[in-house]
């Protein structure tokens, strides 16, 4: 038998002390060797008890290194993580997620299925910690709510734009560089975006399993997705083309709503420049119907976590289009 390739885990993280110990119980307890594989964890200067955690979660567990990131951005912990790790392969994983036991060997294996491929990794399955995360958590796995984003999509199979927790083989990084620092979100897409430029494939496979955990209030869904929108618009500043016209559709969609709005309120036909929007929030009611066994509150926040999902990245693309001319 040929020997396993070393795998270096990634792990940025700050203030995690709700979800680092399920997190890192389930990274130190799969079912490749503790041997074959280490955790590279990149701390935030955290205030939180999430080192304390983390150092006892992997007391019995031979091969944890802990880096400060002290600019406390992603990027820069996703990078210093990368640049430190000794692994044949790369993966990069997050602190509100869970791994199945056969996380890393579903990666291994699925680079030998595919050996073109420079990057792979599962699609997300998303889960909710109350009424309004459960109905996000749908949301996210649906085309209304996000469109066809295929690392979000269970049971998808096969190319795609990127992965969400993506394994690499190290010479990406090698030849590619790492991750752009003025990406504060979104650097991950920009990544994936450099490596499909380069030529390289990326393949998603269900066998890859691993559990998302969502925000859990609309407050926190708008922050995180307004700064995604955000982010979006500097991947064209950067390479003068769009990492996927998906991108583009919400602020368009924000804009026609505006658009709209004031056309309704300022003319006498009021219902003509409405009913797109009346269309809108139709499809959005019928969806949510579709999924009332699972309760009221959930079908309503259901709703609520499409329109802040829609808005706030469409009103933060629309903000750093009008306002950001250069990175």
């Amino acid at each position: 038998m040929s020997k396993k390739p070393f795998i270096s885990v990634v792990l940025p993280c700050r203030n995690e002390e709700k979800y680092i110990g399920n997190c890192l119980n389930s990274l130190v307890n799969q079912d490749y060797g503790s041997e074959n594989y280490e955790i590279v964890m990149v701390d935030g200067l955290s205030e939180d008890k999430t080192i304390e955690i983390a150092k006892k979660t992997c007391e019995n567990f031979p091969n944890l290194r802990i880096f400060t990131n002290e600019k406390r951005v992603t990027p820069f912990a996703m990078t210093k993580g990368a640049q430190n790790a000794k692994g044949d392969i790369i993966v990069l994983v997050i602190g509100h997620a869970l791994y199945a036991s056969d996380f890393l060997s579903s990666g291994v294996r699925l680079f030998e299925k595919y050996p073109d491929a420079s990057c792979v990794g599962g699609p997300v399955n998303s889960i909710g910690e109350n009424p309004f995360s459960k109905a996000l958590a749908i949301a996210m796995s649906s085309y209304i709510g996000l469109g066809n984003v295929y690392h979000r999509m269970p049971g998808y199979e096969g190319e795609g734009e990127e992965a969400l927790f993506p394994f690499f083989k190290r010479e990406v990084f090698d030849v590619l560089g790492y991750y752009d620092e003025r990406f504060i979100r979104n650097q991950d897409d920009e990544f994936a975006f450099r490596v499909k430029l380069s030529g390289r494939k990326i393949y998603l496979s269900s066998t890859i399993k691993n559990t998302y955990i969502v925000r859990n209030s609309p407050k926190k869904l708008l922050k995180q997705y307004y700064s995604y929108g955000y982010y979006k618009w500097f991947g064209f500043l950067k390479h003068k083309k769009f990492i996927s016209k998906r991108h583009f559709i919400p602020a368009l969609f924000v804009f026609s709503v505006i658009v709209l709005s004031a056309l309704a309120i300022t003319t006498s036909h009021t219902l003509l420049f409405l009913s797109p929007i009346l269309f809108y929030l139709f499809v959005l009611i019928s969806f949510a119907l579709m999924h009332i066994k699972k309760g009221i509150k959930i079908a309503l926040y259901l709703v609520l976590a499409i329109l802040v999902l829609h808005f706030s990245y469409g009103l933060g693309f629309l903000v750093s289009f009008l306002t950001v001319r250069k990175i």
